[in-house]
């Protein structure tokens, strides 16, 4: 791709460069001009040579005393100057144009002469048929390789175009996996700090405990725990035979209550069911319980 770009950026150099080392000759152009108008007055029998705008612009007689008159007047003017210029632009643009195309040759000596120093003046090249379908050719071929470096061209721009969109996908998500590893940086350091103050705990408990005592009262620490659990072994020793047993005939005394008056209930529901059924018969029957109005009295 830099290749093309430089062969391409070279070819466009050099046509600049020749555009611009042309020689404009408007001085000589002039000159022919005049020698035009001066063989077309001849030719057409007026026996003078055309007048120049300046000669004509100081045949015209103007009216100075009224505006209005000055302005059209200045209006002819400009026509006429652009006429005189788009004839002249016509001419010299016809007259170059079979110069270089045609080859003239003339018999005389001294026109040939004439033809080669007015040639050599203008700096034209003549150019025939055969040289001008080469240079047609090679200009079809470099417009050919212009086609192809312009394709090869946008390509590049469009490859470069699609990598940096691919970029600008890539940056993006780098951006987020940073902003994602910041935290889970600042996460770690806090834990770390964490970490580091429970092990400053862990080493002022330390100091504080057990690791910290003597021999002497590593052994009276000792002491104190076995006669502590030897009071904990008679206190569960006196716990099985003592206060347990105890407790478990209480919990069947306890047991056999609660069944004989489970059972003292049940005959009382029976007994309570059977009365309720044998008034509930003599109300039917429409008798009077003497038992009842006694307890409504």
């Amino acid at each position: 791709m830099s290749t093309i770009t430089d062969d391409f950026l070279s070819h466009h150099s050099q046509i600049l460069a020749e555009f611009t080392n042309a020689r404009l000759n408007f001085t000589n152009q002039e000159h022919d001009f005049k020698e035009w108008s001066t063989r077309c007055s001849i030719a057409l029998g007026s026996g003078s040579p055309l007048r120049s705008p300046t000669h004509m612009a100081q045949n015209i007689s103007v009216d100075c005393s009224n505006p209005a008159a000055i302005e059209v007047e200045l209006k002819d003017f400009k026509e006429l100057f652009s006429k005189l210029k788009v004839t002249y632009l016509e001419q010299e643009t016809k007259e170059t144009f079979l110069r270089v195309i045609l080859d003239d040759n003339d018999d005389e000596g001294e026109t040939e002469n004439e033809d080669s120093n007015e040639r050599k003046d203008l700096r034209i090249w003549r150019i025939k048929e055969k040289d001008l379908d080469e240079a047609t050719q090679r200009n079809a071929g470099l417009k050919q390789v212009l086609v192809d470096k312009k394709n090869a061209l946008q390509d590049a721009s469009d490859q470069i175009t699609a990598l940096v969109g691919e970029v600008c996908d890539k940056y993006e998500i780098l951006k987020t996996e940073v902003g994602q590893a910041e935290d889970m940086l600042q996460e770690i350091e806090s834990m770390e700090a964490e970490v580091r103050e429970l092990e400053r705990g862990e080493d002022e408990a330390d100091k504080d405990g057990h690791q910290a005592l003597s021999l002497k009262e590593t052994r009276d620490l000792y002491g104190n725990l076995i006669t502590q659990d030897l009071e904990l072994d008679r206190d569960i020793h006196e716990l099985k035979e003592v206060i347990i047993p105890g407790k478990r005939r209480e919990l069947e005394n306890l047991t056999a209550e609660l069944g004989r008056l489970s059972e003292l209930s049940k005959r009382l529901e029976e007994a309570a069911r059977l009365a309720v059924e044998e008034r509930q018969l003599e109300m039917r029957q429409g008798k009077t319980v003497a038992k009842e109005n006694i307890g409504r009295w």
